[in-house]
């Protein structure tokens, strides 16, 4: 997920941190291997995420309301091009 999204492992141990302490996840060390830790979201967490699905859908929506279906679908493709270039 670091190099994924491009964030120093400190970054994401803060953010995760938050979350935690937020309620929206869980942390267990693996039974596997013991350096490894396993980040599980709770129900508090699916319904945060469901709520910020909804508004990121609103905001897309009118984000986009100027284009039409095909350049959105150009756009979409471009993004998707771009993303699988950057992320391997």
């Amino acid at each position: 997920m670091v190099k994924l999204l491009n964030i120093d492992r400190t970054s994401i141990g803060f953010v995760i941190l938050q979350m935690v302490e937020m309620g929206l996840v869980v942390k267990d060390l693996s039974l596997e291997d013991k350096r490894s830790v396993k980040i599980s979201i709770t129900s508090k967490g699916v319904k945060m995420n469901q709520k910020c699905t909804k508004i990121v859908a609103k905001v897309q929506n009118e984000f986009l309301s100027i284009l039409t279906n095909n350049q959105k679908n150009e756009l979409i493709s471009s993004l998707k091009l771009l993303l699988s270039h950057y992320s391997d």
